[in-house]
């Protein structure tokens, strides 16, 4: 007997509840086309959707599963990769800003099983290679290289630091970004990582000469239903607006929004491989063209993997990915705990933590990570990446008694308030 309407042709309709209970299910496939009719009585009906696809779930082909991994390992080792396993520490949301049938989204493969798209992967693992550059050169040249590269843009808004520090290393010309790394006297330890970065992920010009793979589970993940609770919803439908009206205040009525979420504990595969280039077998000398010798003159600090030992560029691609899975998490909501892993085998937590051991928020308050400060003629003002993927707006006079300045990659708790210029970071400390 159906339990409710599905926004389907009848035929699919009653093939669908046909099949109910029978194995093996792709939960992606009930996710993303048979979710319910939801016009009337929404929230118990959105959360029998949820239900039906944590059960398929719990049905999928785990045969299918196995030969995933076992294609996904030979195409990995097509490409000469390095691999290595991490689990959950807490709850994993893949894709929950997509748009689906249930207003919050969720990433499957067509098979059928979460995943973390390589694409992101590989910005998580820029965005670590950022911030370990950053670190090397330090705070003053940093910012000195962010003057020089902010004069040649011209830009409407100035870049911050790491942004400033992201088109450096993208420069099309490498004479271009090792003149800015000399004038900002980079050291030569910093010089030598930023061109191995150009490497890994390719310039304006060029593609990276590293490959980042799918993340996949390694056994039949399990997920839940999760839940959270927004205390200002008509403040936040005002988020944005040049003139809002409403503010947060505590008589709204916080509005349940309910989620799937893959379980702690769960073991994905990780890996980066090699794209293969002409230079991998040719010298560049050797190269027939001129043209070509010029193509890849840029290239020629690095050198190619040989079987069974892989080169440094893929050990360092591979160690600013796994930093960044431990340190900044990956997915949706990683400000509240979310997202992150550590090595297989170590307990799970049943409350959300990062590798760190982070505290327990405080009521009102949310975690980010600083994304830049110190901009402005003042040097005063910067921005905070959000759970969400946005930038919230932080200035020094909002930051706690005893802090008065914000490095790029710390991690920060705040609570949100509103200023002249809209959202912006409040009561902003150090998340220790």
């Amino acid at each position: 007997m159906p339990d409710y309407s599905i926004p389907v042709p009848k035929e699919s309709q009653t093939a669908f509840w046909a099949y109910q209970n029978k194995s093996p299910q792709n939960p992606g496939l009930i996710f993303d086309r048979f979710m319910p009719d939801w016009v009337d009585h929404a929230d118990e009906l959105k959360e029998k959707g949820f239900k039906s696809t944590k059960k398929a779930a719990e049905q999928a082909d785990g045969a299918l599963l196995a030969a995933w991994n076992t294609r996904w390992e030979k195409t990995m080792e097509a490409a000469q990769g390095k691999s290595f396993p991490l689990q959950t520490d807490w709850r994993l949301i893949a894709g929950l800003g997509r748009k689906g049938s249930l207003e919050v989204g969720f990433t499957f493969h067509r098979y059928g099983f979460p995943y973390l798209p390589g694409s992101s992967l590989k910005g998580l693992a820029r965005t670590w290679g950022l911030v370990d550059i950053a670190s090397r050169l330090g705070e003053s040249r940093v910012k000195s290289l962010c003057e020089q590269v902010n004069q040649k843009e011209r830009l409407k808004e100035a870049l911050g630091v790491l942004s400033a520090l992201e088109v450096s290393l993208s420069r099309e010309k490498e004479d271009d970004f090792l003149a800015e790394m000399k004038g900002c006297g980079a050291t030569p330890e910093a010089v030598e990582m930023g061109k191995r970065f150009r490497a890994i992920f390719g310039t304006t010009e060029h593609s990276g000469h590293v490959l980042f793979f799918d993340a996949i589970p390694q056994s039949k993940p399990r997920l839940e239903l999760d839940i959270m609770n927004p205390h200002y919803p008509d403040y936040y439908k005002e988020v944005g607006n040049e003139h809002p009206e409403v503010y947060p205040t505590d008589w709204q009525s916080p509005n349940p929004v309910k989620f799937l979420a893959v379980a702690p504990g769960t073991v994905f595969r990780f890996a980066v491989g090699w794209r293969r280039a002409p230079i991998d077998t040719i010298s560049l000398e050797a190269l027939p063209t001129e043209k070509e010798r010029q193509e890849w003159s840029w290239f020629k600090v690095v050198t190619t993997p040989s079987p069974g030992e892989p080169n440094d560029l893929l050990k360092l691609a591979k160690a600013w990915l796994e930093k960044g899975l431990l340190e900044l998490g990956a997915g949706g909501k990683t400000s509240g705990g979310y997202g992150y892993f550590r090595e297989p085998g170590a307990g799970v937590d049943s409350q959300p933590a990062s590798s760190s051991e982070r505290r327990a928020l405080p009521p009102g308050y949310e975690r980010g990570v600083v994304k830049e400060f110190g901009l402005g003629p003042s040097q005063s003002y910067g921005f905070i990446a959000r759970s969400s993927g946005a930038d919230l707006f932080v200035h020094r006079n909002n930051l706690v008694a005893g802090l008065t300045h914000l490095n790029p990659g710390q991690r920060v708790i705040f609570k949100v308030g509103r200023g002249s210029r809209g959202p912006q970071a409040i009561e902003v400390q150090a998340d220790e």
